[in-house]
This record gives C-alpha cells, structure tokens and sequence, in this order.
C-alpha cells in the first residue's frame, strides 16, 4: 500500500513539474511618421522642399520632436497605466521605441489612450530638469514655463524662409495646452486583445501623419513669424492633432 500511494506522489510531482510557466507578453509602442503617407525624411538642406499643404505652400521638415505619456488600456486587473513621460525626435532611432512592459497573464485589454505632451499637473517649470528633453522642450517662464508638447520646422516656399511649429504653453486660464488620443478617430482603430501563452508579445505602431497638423480640418498657412504667444493658432493645432496618429497592431 505504501508503494502505490509513493507510487501516485511521484507521478503527481512529474506532473506538477512539468506545469510551464506562463509565457511572459510585452508591450511595445513603436512610432512612424508620414507626410501624405509617403514616409518622413528628415531635410538637411533649405532647398529641398518636398512636402506641399492644403495652403499650396512646398515645405520640408528638418526637425520633428515632441513628448507623450500617460500611456494607458482599460480592462480587467486594472488594466494598464503609464505615466512616465517620454521622448520623441525622428533624428533618433532609439526614442522612436518605447517598451512599456509586461501585460499581466490572463488578463484582457482594450481602448489604447495616451497624450501628446506633458500631464496637465506636471507641466511645471524644471519638473524634468533630469530628463534629456528638458532644455530641448522647456517653455519659456515668461510665457508661462513648463514644456513644449512639440517642435516641428523646417522651411517653405524658398530656401531663405523658416517655419517654426512650436506648441504648447498654456490656454488663458492656465491650463496646459496637450492633446489626449483616444480610439474613435477614423484612422485611429479599437485594439482589443487577451493575454494568454497564445497571444505572443504585442508591437503597436503609431504613425503621425504630419500634414494633418496643418490641414485637418481647418488649414493652416506656414509662416515665419513666431506662433509660440498667438493662441488662436495654437487651439487650431491643438484640434487638428486630435486625430493626428493611426495606428496598427502585431502580436508576435
């Protein structure tokens, strides 16, 4: 009798020590930029001008950069939240990858949300003064300080004349200027996924269509003069940017 129940404990440890552990999935947030769909190419020189607007004005990018954060998925578990704040420049291969984690096993997750920029109660003065886009983004502190939500130039029209698409600061009343993506623009589609040893890691791209920025829905012409103090045309980026990202979604 013994026999057979050390008999039937050793098969039970077999057993449970052949119980895989769950495979582990990660998501990762990878970001593209086009220009009418044709794939962003940074200008080195003022005249190159490859881009046209709904404004008729030709234009090149030499500079993209901006911040996103508060990365979030609803579901169960508590679903998903990042707040950290990162980094974007086109120029640098390495920000245009964010790796957010592990997904908790066995768990479902839908409604991708995020900002472009700074969350409204961090976007104080020196806040990031440890961060590697604090002297890039910073606003000035006579228009308000905090950081800038984007930087984008270039030059238009000819090889003498300069754009400088710098957004951010804050809307009379002093809250912060950002924008909140969230599924529901045409172009920005629902993901919704379960965590299980099936399912493999989850690589979502976003991908900025950057002239949206100046032409949906309300058109904006390039100019030289500075845009940082004019509010009016900060709201209509502000609206135009709400709908600025497409997105995909792999899970391998």
């Amino acid at each position: 009798m013994k026999r057979i129940i050390l008999l039937i404990s050793a098969i039970a440890l077999l057993f449970t020590s052949c119980d895989k552990d769950p495979i582990p999935t990660y998501l990762t947030i990878h970001f593209t930029h086009t220009v009418d769909g044709i794939p962003l190419e940074l200008t080195t020189t003022n005249s190159e001008l490859p881009y046209t607007n709904a404004a008729g004005q030709n234009y090149n990018i030499k500079t993209l950069q901006y911040l996103v954060s508060n990365f979030q998925m609803h579901g169960d578990f508590g679903g998903f939240y990042e707040e950290k704040v990162y980094f974007v420049d086109a120029a640098i291969p390495s920000t245009l990858k964010i790796e957010l984690g592990e997904l908790t096993n066995n768990s479902s997750h839908d409604d991708l949300q995020f900002n472009i920029g700074v969350p409204h109660n961090m976007n104080i003065s020196n806040n990031y003064v440890n961060e590697d886009f604090h002297t890039t983004m910073a606003w000035p502190d006579m228009m308000g300080g905090g950081y800038h939500y984007m930087i984008l130039e270039g030059n238009f029209d000819n090889d003498t004349t300069f754009y400088n698409t710098h957004t951010g600061g804050f809307i009379p009343g002093w809250i912060s200027r950002g924008i909140g993506i969230r599924e529901g623009c045409p172009s920005f589609d629902m993901i919704n996924f379960n965590v299980d040893d099936e399912l493999g890691n989850v690589e979502i791209t976003l991908n900025m269509e950057l002239n949206k920025w100046y032409n949906s829905p309300d058109i904006i012409s390039l100019t030289s003069d500075g845009i940082m103090g004019n509010d009016s045309i900060q709201a209509i980026l502000m609206n135009n940017g709400s709908c600025i990202f497409s997105n995909s979604v792999v899970y391998e």
